[in-house]
């Protein structure tokens, strides 16, 4: 049976590099696509599959996409071929507050085993690591950061009240991901032990065993 670990938080929370990690050990990375541009350092059909507006129309009229958002004025899903693959290893999914539901039905129809992780950090790393990424993109608008800082400061924080308020349930709430407890947060995940960094993580409960 498949198990779908889903990994939902703000923008430069930290999620892609958690995912990354985990792949490193067997975890299989369910690619989303995207109608945004593409950004420095990304490769097409790697990080996302990066789609035209127009592209992303046509899936929909033929009823390809299982899971779709719209955040910072651009969409985000997956289509139905990412979880056909063969794989018995977990599969990790990027997701959007909102497209949870969408989620919880298709694993629900499907009869897969489901694990939601909340991941973020303080508004302070999350505006230092923006910071860092502008200028490190020599190609990179204004425009296009002012945007991410907005949704930063509205809709990802909103995620991240939701979250401690329970008004969207989480399996586990990881309450910060840096470089000194990023293999600590990944070998809890995968060994579904955390009671190595119980001061990092607040857990609400957990159902599935990860492995």
């Amino acid at each position: 049976m498949k198990h779908i670990i889903t990994m939902t938080g703000p923008s430069l929370a930290g999620k892609t590099q958690l995912c990354k990690a985990l792949q490193e050990h067997g975890f299989h990375l369910i690619k989303s696509f995207t109608t945004r541009p593409i950004r420095k350092g990304e490769i097409q059909g790697t990080d996302y599959d990066f789609f035209s507006v127009e592209e992303f129309n046509s899936l929909r009229h033929h009823n390809q996409i299982i899971q779709e958002t719209f955040y910072n004025q651009n969409y985000y899903g997956v289509s139905e071929k990412e979880l056909q693959k063969n794989d018995s290893k977990p599969y990790l999914w990027i997701i959007a507050p909102q497209s949870i539901e969408q989620v919880e039905a298709y694993c629900a129809k499907k009869s897969y085993h489901l694990t939601k992780i909340f991941i973020t950090n303080s508004e302070d790393v999350i505006f230092k690591r923006l910071l860092e990424r502008f200028q490190q993109d020599s190609t990179g608008k204004i425009e296009t950061y002012v945007n991410r800082l907005k949704a930063i400061v509205s809709d990802d924080r909103q995620w991240t009240q939701d979250a401690f308020n329970g008004k969207i349930t989480y399996d586990i709430i990881i309450k910060r991901f840096e470089e000194d407890n990023k293999i600590a947060v990944r070998d809890a995940i995968i060994n579904n032990n955390f009671n190595l960094i119980i001061n990092d993580l607040h857990i609400h409960q957990i159902k599935n065993k990860i492995r």
